[in-house]
């Protein structure tokens, strides 16, 4: 099973671009000032046009740029992205996210993710594996986000596949469960995330790219 493919883009502008909206004093929407939402329009106005031409030549991706700024060392423990806190206006609350491409906008610093699936086939919600209401998972927002949904035990996690992400933007499964920890000792991990339509598979978006030669198999 494979949850996750780097990409042949030509990306040195793009990044260019997203490094310098990696700011939360272009945050339209998100959690905090580490992980926010930068809108279309904004990054119009900044004159960011590569990112713009950059969506609009791959197409089928929500509103906005999202960024993820971890701290070092911070783990994000198995989940599946859906939009639960609504950030989405255009799609429904709760619904399941397929995939993104991420842009890794700091050095590499050897951070696996892994993607898991259950063994036993829970209805788990995708905070499931949180350890309570935490800043991703505001429970002032979307009524179903309480801790008696959340504490499920990773160990009983199946892990299905694993990736470094580095120099290359990267096709990434949300729709499968994914954990991730920070393993920089001292930077922030900065990472700009692409979303794409919800009723675009994830199989689907591996089709289509790989069918316009940008997909590079593994």
């Amino acid at each position: 099973m494979k949850c996750i493919y780097e990409l042949n883009i030509n990306q040195d502008q793009i990044k260019e671009e997203l490094n310098f909206l990696n700011n939360p004093r272009f945050k339209d929407r998100g959690y905090d000032d580490l992980c926010f939402y930068v809108s279309d329009e904004t990054a119009r106005k900044q004159g960011c046009d590569a990112v713009i031409k950059f969506k609009e030549d791959i197409g089928g991706m929500l509103e906005g740029i999202r960024f993820l700024n971890m701290k070092h060392k911070e783990h994000y423990g198995f989940h599946v992205d859906s939009n639960e806190q609504g950030y989405h206006p255009e799609i429904p609350l709760d619904i399941l996210l397929p995939g993104v491409i991420n842009f890794l906008l700091s050095e590499p610093a050897g951070d696996t993710t892994y993607w898991s699936v259950d063994p036993n086939m829970r209805n788990l919600w995708p905070w499931a594996f949180a350890k309570r209401v935490y800043r991703l998972y505001r429970d002032d927002v979307n009524d179903w986000i309480d801790e008696s949904h959340m504490n499920t035990d990773p160990d009983s996690m199946e892990i299905v596949d694993k990736f470094q992400i580095a120099d290359k933007p990267v096709l990434f499964d949300v729709s499968t469960w994914h954990s991730i920890k920070c393993e920089d000792a001292e930077k922030t991990r900065q990472m700009a995330c692409f979303v794409f339509w919800p009723y675009l598979t994830f199989s689907h978006l591996v089709h289509n790219l790989q069918n316009r030669g940008l997909l590079i198999e593994r």
